[in-house]
């Protein structure tokens, strides 16, 4: 199966995300997550946002439920590695599972890519490459790390955290599938 190259991390409960989701388009997929405390609201949030991805052919993953995943008929999960450490099911998941479900992660250090690579995930994020405005306590890797990081890695490598048009082209290499962003969709009006 081949994945779009840009994912959007569509926040149901965030104004500027619903805003962004109408200039989707097939070749940006849509990752559904909340950090919200409305979790309970989730499922019944991004219902009329799975039928439009359905209608209009966009690859979308909905975070930490494979039940939801099967339902909708998702591509796959995307899912943070605490999470997933601490969650049965997708443990499960990650060693019998129908081909159409994909694993995807966000990881920070070769010890995750490791991690995910022995527990079978098929994509990571690996973040973050620059300074963000949705995470700005975190520590940027920099190209140079994050390139290191992509070559020590079998799994479909992603990048996240920071990313413009400009930075985007300096770290692209061999290694690199594509990135993911959340702030990147709601500064530009026009995507990559």
């Amino acid at each position: 199966m081949r994945f779009p190259n840009t994912w959007f991390f569509f926040d149901p409960f965030d104004k500027s995300s619903k805003i962004n989701f109408s200039r989707a388009n097939k070749s940006i997929g849509i990752i559904f997550y909340s950090n919200s405390k409305l979790k309970n609201k989730f499922s019944a949030k991004i219902k009329d946002y799975i039928d439009l991805c359905k209608h209009n052919r966009i690859f979308f993953l909905i975070q930490n439920s494979v039940d939801l995943a099967i339902r909708h008929k998702a591509i796959g999960v995307f899912c943070n590695l605490d999470y997933f450490k601490n969650s049965s099911n997708l443990k499960l998941l990650s060693l019998k599972r129908p081909s159409h479900i994909k694993i995807f992660t966000s990881v920070h250090n070769l010890k995750e890519i490791k991690f995910s690579e022995k527990k079978n995930f098929d994509v990571i994020f690996i973040s973050p490459l620059y300074k963000t405005q949705s995470h700005p306590n975190y520590r940027p890797l920099g190209p140079v790390n994050f390139i290191n990081l992509c070559t020590k890695s079998s799994l479909i490598n992603l990048a996240l955290g920071g990313v413009t048009k400009k930075n985007y082209r300096r770290i692209k290499n061999n290694n690199i599938a594509g990135f993911g962003g959340i702030t990147y969709f709601k500064n530009n009006s026009e995507y990559l």
